[in-house]
């Protein structure tokens, strides 16, 4: 029997003993798995992962790397504190929260750290201690990251400036000049496209890239994710198309169609890829999943959609799926059927 994996729900509880300390247990089950605990809420409402050191708090942004689940909380009201949680995928147990400086309100996991970013500040945790480095740049809001070696980048927006980022005790930053108002980097092979949300821009380029297809990119659709080798996601209307390079040194372009406008794309680990939605009027699709072989396919359509909240933050689970952040702040998991 085969069984259809639904949404888990990411249930906190806090234990308080004598000594008075609180242990954050996230715990949830996917439908059709055997054993004692919770079951799924079917209407699909579960608080927000919260009560850390008994303090309510509201998820954001997520992330993973690590090996781990990584959210990013701030506390209502808005003058709280921030902090990053790390949370285990399989036995869905949170760990230490790391306060981390406002303003915050994005999370990216690469060169070996979790990365808050948030107005014109970035700060950089090291997973395995939780050691805090953090550092302010030109300009802001930082919106997305890429990552190559040890080595992060970022948009500095409002400025034409590229910011380089060596993590360490103290952040490096060296600042790349980019005309024409980059606002997203987005992470290739050998090479970091930059756009302004209208056109692509001057990539920053690494030993071994193939410049040609970088050339090619230019000519296209702005670039919102890496497709694998030498192909890259480009938004056109409401279609995901992935651009590789023809024999003929032209970009030769596959349409994929999706429930909405796509607005950000994730490959999977299995070859396929997750797209997230926006909310519209009479849909409620937030989320799509190709597998590999659907996007082989002449005609790409999807293999699953989520149906439910609007997803404001998503990330890929290390368990298998994904995890998202829904509109209330609550963390949950999505297993497409495949």
């Amino acid at each position: 029997m085969f069984w259809r994996p639904r949404d888990l729900g990411l249930r906190s509880h806090v234990a308080v003993g004598i000594a008075v300390c609180a242990l954050v247990v996230v715990d949830s089950v996917v439908a059709g798995t055997r054993g004692a605990g919770p079951t799924v809420d079917p209407a699909g409402a579960h608080p927000p992962v919260g009560a850390v050191a008994g303090a309510r708090l509201v998820a954001q942004a997520v992330t993973s790397g690590h090996g781990s689940i990584w959210t990013l909380n701030c506390r209502v009201p808005r003058h709280g504190r921030c902090v990053v949680t790390k949370v285990d995928p399989r036995t869905e147990v949170a760990g230490p929260a790391v306060k981390v400086p406002r303003p915050a309100s994005r999370l990216f996991y690469g060169a070996g750290h979790v990365w808050v970013a948030g107005g014109r500040r970035i700060t950089a945790v090291a997973p395995a201690t939780g050691a805090v480095a953090t550092a302010r740049l030109p300009g802001g809001p930082v919106d997305s990251m890429a990552f190559h070696g040890d080595r992060a980048y970022a948009a500095v927006n409002g400025h034409d400036q590229v910011a380089e980022i060596t993590p360490g005790g103290v952040l490096k930053i060296r600042l790349i000049e980019e005309r024409g108002g980059p606002r997203a980097v987005v992470g290739l092979r050998d090479a970091i496209e930059v756009t302004n949300g209208v056109m692509n821009l001057v990539p920053i380029i690494f030993p071994g890239a193939d410049t040609t297809f970088l050339a090619a990119l230019q000519l296209g659709r702005p670039v919102i994710g890496a497709a694998g080798p030498q192909a890259a996601w480009v938004r056109r209307g409401t279609h995901l198309v992935r651009e590789t390079l023809g024999s003929d040194n032209r970009p030769a372009r596959r349409y994929v169609a999706t429930p909405g406008p796509p607005m950000r794309v994730v490959m999977a680990g299995d070859g396929g890829c997750y797209v997230s939605l926006p909310p519209m009027p009479r849909r409620r699709e937030n989320l799509a999943y190709f597998s590999r072989k659907a996007l082989e396919a002449r005609h790409p359509s999807p293999t699953d959609v989520h149906v439910g909240r609007r997803v404001l933050d998503f990330a890929l689970d290390p368990a298998g799926g994904v995890v998202f952040i829904d509109r209330r702040g609550a963390l949950q998991r999505w297993v497409p059927a495949t």
